[in-house]
């Protein structure tokens, strides 16, 4: 069996994240966030590298940005409501470990 490299495990979960967001917040799934802040935390780890940090959280910040617009817009669909919420999670977990290993990487210099 081949190995796997942190990438395309990364590339997994990512995906894996993305399908659980969007059926957790289409069936109301309590505490979908904590496991989607854990799947965005190894994706922010494994999957995000040196060079597209700045590019990964200048994007979890549009989404954040952009997902609490339509959340105040949208007062009668709650199952978007919950998908914005939980990609919230899933990303924003992530882009925290990226920001983290940002600062490591530039206080160990």
């Amino acid at each position: 069996m081949a190995k796997l490299k942190a990438s395309s495990i990364g590339a997994m979960l990512f995906l894996l994240g993305v399908a659980i967001a969007l059926v957790t917040g289409a069936f109301s799934v309590p505490y979908s966030a904590i496991g989607l802040g854990v799947l965005g935390a190894l994706i922010g780890f494994l999957n995000i590298q040196k060079k597209e940090s700045l590019g990964y959280i200048v994007a979890v910040l549009a989404l954040t940005v952009t997902s609490g617009i339509v959340y105040g817009m949208l007062d009668y669909n709650n199952i978007l409501k919950n998908v914005f919420l939980n990609f919230t999670a899933l990303f924003g977990v992530g882009a925290f470990v990226v920001a983290l290993k940002v600062i490591y990487d530039v206080a160990k210099k």
